[in-house]
Parts: structure tokens; sequence; C-alpha cells
């Protein structure tokens, strides 16, 4: 019922029209629950809460009440800062009287729903009062106040094991007397109710949603986290299930429990977000097959589970852990009793030593680079690193490894893997392609590069050369002559344009440039080469060519269809993918000295259509015949090439749709300049099918598409008058 009236109170402040928005404060306590909405147009809702957070009353008060509702902090020194929440407080804070148990305290600052101030001196512990000008309030707690003591300490744990809702007296010193004004955390994180508390004992009840870890206290001398550990089985067991507990050390010795029959042992670990887990088990005693393991994150919830372990041991790898915190190991065996070593973290796979040539290298005839790289990988880690992975050498500008940087040769680790502490080491000749730039690179190592092994570190696998290695001289390929056309170009009929080029390419370079590199010429609107010009030419070369030497290519480029007409500048830019890594990749383009034309696209147009014999008898064979004249003009800035049909058609109406009949068709074989136009007759065929009647002629020029025109919405036209097709 009281759940009901809190939804009934919340939405008659939420649902209740308001002349002007307000800003509704919503007020918490110490232990994080609502104790208050104020609503400075519909009034003041509290809730009243028993020692287990239970609702027990919702109290509801007019806008303009004083009122009480929280202070904090719930306890403290002389000269605290206490800050109290309410309603009908004044804003200039001389307005204001506060009593710390009925010794006046100075206000240092207020709003109509705050106060600022401080426990004054002679204070003792007991309720807050304040007085306004609308009227007084008193709280419904007391504020404690305590001597002036240092950070708290825990020094025990009652009980250590507890499922939820379990009370744990904690001991320790420095505790508040309120309990509101102790903190009590399970696993340093999970607020928990205190229900009661003295300077030394504290009890507090396990919550929900929290897994086994240390009880973090703070008050406010401090905050103190415990040495030991309180254990929290999962539901459905209880503290008497379990047989062991402990803790193990990431990367450390490991723990050992023992289990006696139909009991379960937790065991917890720190572990920080991110990293990668390597569960290890050994040392099983307990029948192979009827264990179950069950990882679970700090808040309890599942993180890993497997429900049978063989007894010759096992390891579960668990990539980038969630959240940072205290996880919990739980060993279940089926019924039987035994041991086993549990340990926690995993191999880290370093490069410890890397060699490479000191002496600059020479490019080989195919203009590749070949040396040694020697290095020595070992496991600085805890637990034996399983194999396949591999090692992968690496060419860098600098001593840092990135995703650019080219991969020279690869190594498959160990086959049986790599035990704690263990090395191996490794030689590869490695190959630079020909397609990688002379100069200075560092060589990179990376082990487990191909990521197979889990590691706690992933970020140490990688190992720079301490010098770079230098690689010797490259071709330097530039065009050193362009010739282009200089009259305008007509489009072809596909509305591609064919443009005669000829260029020459020579190696300026001081080594001969091996095969193969492409050649590749563009029109461009400006005179610099990018990505949005349109490539005409692409002209591949398979032949070596020496230092000094120059070949011409002598061709035709191809704009393809959709390049716009007009001026165009033609660039011809050698090795354009860079097959060759060149001494100099600046200069490997070159612009025609003049521009070259694209004409404009046709444009046929129907300029006539017309027939004559009207009416027309029916033949024989059920047929119609009819003359038919038309002509076309070609409106367009460029000539229309051959071949296209022009079809005609017989309409009920003057705009052609795909139920009119085909009743002939003109072929045109012959170019139509632009300004031109041609003219075409033929011999109507009108179906025997298609009912007697007046029907428009209807003229589509080019009705195939055949040629490209710049505007292909124009092709149709319906005669004037309807010829009569008699029955």
């Amino acid at each position: 019922m009281v759940w009901i009236r809190v939804l009934c109170v919340l939405a008659c402040l939420v649902c209740v029209p308001r002349a002007a928005e307000a800003t509704i404060t919503y007020v918490y306590d110490r232990l994080g629950r609502l104790t208050g909405v104020i609503d400075p147009a519909q009034g003041t809702v509290i809730f009243r809460f028993d020692a287990v957070s239970n609702i027990t009353a919702v109290e509801r008060y007019a806008a303009s009440a004083v009122l009480l509702i929280e202070f904090t902090p719930g306890s403290g020194p002389v000269n605290t800062v206490v800050t109290l929440t309410g309603t009908g407080f004044s804003a200039t804070p001389s307005q204001n009287t506060v009593k710390f148990n009925g010794t006046t305290a100075t206000v240092t600052s207020s709003t109509a729903t705050s106060i600022v101030t401080k426990v004054p001196a002679g204070a003792s512990t007991g309720p807050i009062s304040v007085t306004a000008p609308a009227g007084s309030a008193t709280s419904s707690t007391s504020f404690v106040v305590a001597a002036t003591s240092g950070a708290p300490t825990i020094t025990s744990l009652n009980p250590v094991i507890g499922a939820i809702g379990t009370s744990v007296t904690i001991t320790g010193t420095n505790f508040d007397p309120a309990p509101t004004s102790d903190k009590v955390q399970f696993n340093t994180f999970r607020l928990a109710p205190v229900t009661a508390a003295t300077p030394t004992s504290l009890t507090a009840t396990v919550p929900s949603a929290v897994g086994s870890g240390k009880i973090k206290l703070t008050t406010p001398g401090g905050t103190v986290t415990s040495a030991a550990d309180f254990f929290i089985p999962l539901p459905p067991k209880v503290a008497t299930d379990v047989g062991a507990t402990g803790r193990m050390t990431w990367a450390g010795t490991g723990k050992t429990i023992s289990l006696a029959a139909g009991k379960i042992g937790l065991v917890v670990f720190d572990a920080t977000a991110g990293q990668n887990l390597v569960l290890d088990l050994t040392n099983i005693t307990i029948p192979g097959g009827n264990i179950l393991i069950l990882i679970s994150k700090p808040d309890s919830s599942q993180l890993f589970i497997q429900a049978s372990v063989p007894s010759s041991g096992s390891r579960f790898e668990i990539p980038n852990l969630p959240v940072t915190g205290t996880y919990t190991v739980m060993v279940e065996p089926y019924g039987a009793a035994g041991n086993m070593t549990l340990n926690v973290g995993g191999p880290d796979l370093t490069v410890t030593a890397l060699t490479v040539p000191t002496t600059p290298v020479s490019a080989n005839a195919n203009g590749s680079y070949t040396f040694d790289v020697t290095w020595t990988v070992k496991n600085n880690g805890t637990i034996k690193a399983r194999p396949f992975w591999a090692d992968t050498i690496y060419l860098s500008a600098d001593t840092l490894w990135d995703l650019n940087d080219p991969a020279l040769d690869t190594r498959a680790g160990p086959g049986a893997g790599l035990d704690p502490a263990a090395t191996y080491p490794a030689t590869r000749t490695v190959g630079v392609p020909s397609t990688q730039a002379s100069g200075a690179y560092y060589i990179l190592v990376k082990t487990d590069a191909n990521g197979n092994a889990l590691e706690t570190n992933e970020t140490n696998n990688v190992k720079a050369s301490a010098s770079a290695v230098t690689l010797l001289g490259r071709p330097d390929l530039t065009p050193t002559a362009l010739s282009v056309p200089g009259t305008p170009v007509s489009p072809n009929q596909a509305g591609t344009y064919t443009l005669p080029l000829s260029f020459t390419v020579a190696n300026q370079g001081a080594s001969s440039a091996p095969p193969t590199w492409t050649d590749r010429v563009y029109l461009s609107t400006d005179a610099t080469w990018d990505g949005g010009d349109v490539q005409i030419l692409a002209s591949a070369q398979f032949s070596a060519l020496a230092a000094g030497a120059s070949y011409p290519i002598s061709g035709s480029g191809t704009a393809p269809a959709g390049t716009a007409p007009g001026d165009y500048w033609v660039i011809v830019v050698t090795d354009q993918i860079q097959q060759l890594f060149e001494a100099n990749e600046s200069n490997n383009a070159r612009v025609s000295a003049t521009k070259v034309t694209l004409l404009p696209l046709p444009d046929l147009v129907p300029a006539s259509v017309t027939f004559s014999g009207s009416p027309v008898p029916r033949n024989g064979d059920g047929t119609w015949t009819f003359p038919v004249d038309w002509s076309v003009a070609n409106q367009g800035g460029g000539d229309a090439q051959p071949s296209w049909y022009d079809r005609v058609y017989v309409s009920t109406d003057q705009t052609w749709d795909s139920g009119d009949r085909q009743v002939t068709v003109g072929f045109r074989t012959q170019v139509v300049a632009a300004g031109g136009s041609y003219p075409a007759s033929a011999t109507a065929i009108v179906p025997s099918s298609v009912a007697p009647g007046d029907y428009y002629v209807i003229l589509w020029a080019d009705r195939d598409n055949s040629t490209i025109e710049s505007n292909e919405a124009n092709n149709t036209l319906a005669s004037v008058t309807r010829v009569t097709l008699l029955p």
C-alpha cells in the first residue's frame, strides 16, 4: 500500500498543470535513498524509512511549509560544515536560525531549499532545528557531535563468510556512533545498510549484487579497507556450503585448496579492466570431470563457467576483463573430495635482444633488399605460453610500430610453447620488396604478432633495432615530353572521347628501374593531378629502364562516357600507383602545354513527322500501309556518330507509352554534324491486331539510346493530325 501511495504522490507532482515550469529538487540521504521531492509549485513529499530501508510513510506538505528534510554529514566534531536541505528557508542567511540540540550555529549561506552552517562550540548530540520567517522545523534524526578522532581501523570481521542478508559485525576503532555516518562497502564498492554503530563496532547487512572481497569503511575521520576478505557464496549456496577460502595474487605463486565432499571453495583475486586473464588449474586430486569452475565479476554476475575439468589440469583464457575489482573463482566438486592449485596471471612474451646490419644494404637486381635479422624472445610471465603464436619482422621509419609498417617476414614460435622465464633465439633472412623506398629504416620484431598467445601485457611485444638499417639508391622516373591534340575532339557514339597522345619517360635516377610499372594519362580541370582527375590511358612497362635511358609512348587515350565537355589539361603520371619506389616521387607528373577541348555531346531532336494516304484502307491480310516522312536535327554541340535506329509508332494520343505499336523503323549509318539534320521516309505497316480508328504517328529518334546525347528527354515527336485506319 505504501508503494501505491508513493506512485500516486509522484504522479500528482508530475501531472498537475503548472502556470510556469518550476524546478523540482530530489533529496537523497547518505545511503542514496530518495527522502524528499521538492516542487515549488505543488508542494513537498517526504519519505520515511525503517532501519532496513523499507518505506514506512509518505508525507505531503504545502509548498510554503518550513521543513528540514535531510542534513549531511550525519556527524562530526565542532566546526564541521553541515548542509541542511528542506523548504521554506530564507535566502538571507541572517533570517535563518539554526541550532544543534539547542546550541545556535552560524549560517554561512542559504537559499529557499538549502542552508550551509557549521557545528558550533558547545554543541551536543541531538536534533537540528531551523527557524525561518515562515516557521520552524526540527530534524527527525540526531546529529552526532563527535570528538575529534583519527581515521578508522578494522581489526576483525564476524562472520567472514555470509550470504546476502547476513549481519556482519565489523570491529575496530574510530567508528562514528551515528550509523548513517558510517559508509560500509562490501567488495569495496557496494553500499550496505549499517544497522548499529558504536565507536568500536558496526553491524552491517550483506547487500545483493556483490561478490567476495575486502570491506571498505568510510567515516568522517577517513577511510579504511579490511585486511581480510569477506566471502559471499553465490545463491543458492550458503555459508555452510563453503569448505575453503583464500586469495591469490596476480602473477603470484597461486593458491592450493583442499575440499571435503559436498563443499565448495571460494578464491578471490584482484584484476584490472582490460587485462587478459589466464586461470591455470594444476595438482588436481579430485576425480577428473567432477569439478565445476565458475568465475564471477566483482558484482557477483557470471563471467565464465566450465562444467567439467580433467584431473590432468586445465587452463582457461579470458581476454579483456570487463571491470577493475576483486573477482571470485568458485570450485565445486560434484560430491568428491580432493585438492587443487589455482593460479591467475598469464604468459608475457617480450623480445629481449635484436641484431641487424650496421653497414648499408645494396639493392638486388630486382630492386629488393635481403639481410639477416637475429632476435631472442623470453616469457616473463608466470604461466606457460601455449604454442601457435608468431613473431613478425617489420620495416619502420621510426622505433614505434603501427599498422602502416610493412611486414618483412614471419616466424612461428616454438611448437611446444614457452615456459616461464624460458627463452628462444631466432634468425631469419628477410626480404624488403622493390616497392619500398630507399633510406634509413628501423627493424622491429613483434612477438605474438598474430595475437594467439593471450598475455598479461600486450604492450611490450615490440622491440626496435638500436640503429637504423640503410637501404641504398633507387631509380627516378620522370616524363620529359607530352604531345596532345591541337583541335577540338568530338565525342564517340558511346559518349566517350578518343585523344591521340605521345609522351616520353626518362630514368634520371642512379640505378636501373626494374619492371613492372604503369604510366597513366589523365584529363584535369587544373594543372595539378589529384584523385578526381579522369584517367584516359594506362600503359604498363615490362622492361627495365637503365639509368639515364628513356622510352617513348604513342597511342590514343579514351575519356569515359560521362566526361563533361570543356577544356582540360592533359597530365601524364609515370609509375602512378608507385609500383617502384623512386629516389624522387614528386616529379612523376607532366602537364600539357595547352588544353584539349572536348566538344559537347550531340542532341538528336525530331524536327518533323508526317504521313499521307489517310484514310488508309485495310489490306487483304488485315494490315494497313501508308507512307511516313520525318526529319531529325542535331541540336547538340558535337557530331552524332552512327549508327542508331529511329522508330515510328501509332498512338491514340500524342504521348508515347508502352502500349503504342511500332509500325516502321529507320537505320542511320552516317554522321550528323552539330547543327545538321537528315530526312528519312519509310512505309508504315500497321499490324492487323490494331483496331481501326484515328491514330497519331509518333517518331522516336535513336529509340534504343545507341548514341549518348546531352538530352535524352526530347527524342519523340507526334504528328499534328491523326491517320485514319478504315475498318
